[in-house]
């Protein structure tokens, strides 16, 4: 075989060393210059881009170069916001921040140097102190008018997100009144985002014009106690997932910050104090979107497990005789935001109500328990409006299983249908009910069942009501709750022991007609209504007109 050529072994000799040395110069270039050229050229477009708005300041940063891009971290990291810039928090949102590690994995080079785009294929954030700053939007908005016309085309045109993960994370949000109120904070928020897509060259807020394929997050132990209001709110878990369509919320409970009955008497018009727990809040919704700019509540059914409200007022307290009580169809459709729910559920939930008054000794009291609902067409749209369907059931006054259905046309608000049942129970029962409305107390005797049923419209109830009964004997009371006994026999005389019949054997309907003054509410007219019917049954009209308010 035939030695190669002392030229060509030459020739190889320049071209191999040719080689070694540009790799050489390239790994020392790529080592030691390009990720600073990369470096300073995201710098210098994030600082054309925001300016001050935001700072990042932390102890170390660790640089690296992949096939696949560019790859940074920071170590002790504090991320800052110039809440004295009113335009920019149009745009963009106040967060602060505060965490050991943030990594930025695979900048597309390309992008940054020829696009103006940061297109990033994963951001993590662990163990973040966060803290959001929610800007008064009156000044947001006389900023916006007067400088929008100003507004430059972006550094940066839009930043795109293949995966953002924030873990183990704590955040808190303040109001802009007084920032050492927090108006709400949580532990263990976790938030996941895919295929995220940020336009900053919009003039609106990035909030409302971003797009992602995936969101979810989760935070548990959230606290809101805002300064002005008194209650306080808490939440034990609440998870969201855009995909899945569903919104979770565990262990909610509202709380009075204060004594509830000494709440009630701190207000110059009767107001209900209430006390609330929630086991379960699920809600299922394929418009999870539209809640970005509140334009409209769209979703396919929300439910409540496990309900329990206690609430509380004060008869001695007056009622705003100035103010118009809007019927319930009434104030649904004069909602600030379009509503559009096919149907709500309402599981084992109770109601606990008192109405405390300065001449008696004990409060009227109403429980529900068991309770079931079911509400259906809660459309506010004029193309949409229908009939809302309510039915409910449960246990009345922890005894007697009752129902209670009503339609309310949202076509024609005024005008309403009912109609319901309550079974067996004793009448003794009744008294807590009634302890505030009459100096009568049932002492004896038995119901066996009430149907009713009625329509209304804005100011009156007619209704037709069956009472079956049996066995009842009445007391008088004196205010020391001691029974009159001339007026408790005279009422035994006068009262029916039991409910009337007709000639087939059946329960005579009563006919009642109520009418609410028109500063009280809706309730007010169906249970006026019926306490007015159930009265009639077992009293006769002259006896109720003098012993009833």
């Amino acid at each position: 075989m035939e030695k190669p050529s002392k030229t060509w072994l030459k020739i190889f000799k320049i071209t191999g060393l040719t080689v070694l040395i540009t790799v050489f110069l390239m790994s020392i270039f790529v080592t030691f210059f390009l990720k600073d050229v990369i470096n300073n050229r995201l710098k210098k477009e994030i600082k054309d881009t925001f300016g001050d708005f935001y700072t990042l300041s932390f102890e170390n940063s660790y640089t690296s170069l992949s096939w696949n891009g560019f790859n940074v971290e920071f170590k002790k990291v504090a991320f800052k916001t110039d809440t004295a810039n009113k335009f920019m928090l149009m745009r963009y949102p106040a967060v602060f921040f505060k965490t050991n590690s943030f990594k930025i994995v695979n900048i597309n080079i390309s992008d940054l140097f020829f696009r103006s785009v940061i297109d990033v294929n994963k951001v993590a954030i662990e163990k973040p102190e966060l803290l959001f700053f929610i800007p008064e939007k009156a000044s947001l908005a006389q900023n916006s008018a007067s400088k929008t016309e100003g507004v430059k085309k972006s550094a940066i045109d839009s930043i795109r997100v293949t995966s953002f993960d924030l873990t183990d994370g704590e955040a808190s949000f303040v109001f802009h009144r007084n920032l050492a109120d927090t108006l709400y904070a949580g532990k263990q928020v976790n938030v996941k985002m895919e295929d995220l897509k940020i336009d900053l060259n919009s003039r609106e807020s990035i909030i409302k014009t971003s797009k992602v394929e995936q969101l979810a997050f989760s935070l548990n132990e959230i606290q809101l106690s805002p300064k002005d209001s008194d209650y306080t709110y808490l939440i034990d878990g609440l998870n969201f997932n855009y995909q899945d369509e569903l919104l979770q919320c565990f262990g909610v409970r509202v709380t009075p910050k204060r004594n509830p009955y000494k709440m009630t008497l701190e207000s110059a018009y009767r107001e209900t104090i209430f006390n609330v727990s929630l086991d379960t809040l699920t809600y299922k919704s394929a418009h999870f979107e539209a809640l970005k700019d509140l334009s409209i509540i769209k979703g396919t059914s929300l439910q409540l497990t496990k309900l329990d409200m206690k609430l509380v007022r004060n008869k001695s307290i007056p009622l705003d005789e100035t103010e118009y009580k809007k019927l319930f169809q009434e104030s649904f459709l004069s909602l600030p935001i379009p509503v559009e729910i096919d149907s709500f559920y309402l599981k084992n939930s109770s109601i606990d109500y008192k109405l405390h008054s300065n001449k008696e000794p004990k409060p009227g009291h109403l429980k529900l328990t068991e309770l079931e609902a079911t509400i259906a067409n809660l459309y506010t749209e004029n193309q949409k409006r229908d009939v809302i369907n309510a039915r409910f059931k449960g246990l009345f006054m922890e005894e007697a299983p009752f129902t209670f259905d009503f339609d309310l046309p949202l076509k024609n608000p005024k005008n309403h249908t009912y109609r319901g049942y309550i079974g067996p129970m004793e009448f003794t029962s009744l008294n807590p009910l009634i302890a505030n409305l009459t100096r009568v107390r049932l002492a004896e005797g038995r119901i066996n069942s009430i149907y009713f049923e009625g329509h209304g419209n804005q100011l009156k109830n007619w209704g037709t009501m069956r009472s079956d009964f049996e066995g009842l004997k009445l007391k008088v009371t004196d205010n020391q709750n001691n029974e009159r006994w001339l007026q408790s026999g005279l009422g035994n005389l006068l009262a029916r022991k039991s409910n009337k019949e007709a000639k087939d054997g059946k329960v005579t309907p009563i006919e009642y007609i109520f009418e609410r003054p028109p500063f009280k509410d809706h309730l007010t007219l169906y249970a006026g209504g019926l306490i007015d019917g159930f009265a009639l049954s077992i009293l006769p009209k002259s006896v109720y007109n003098l012993i009833m308010p």
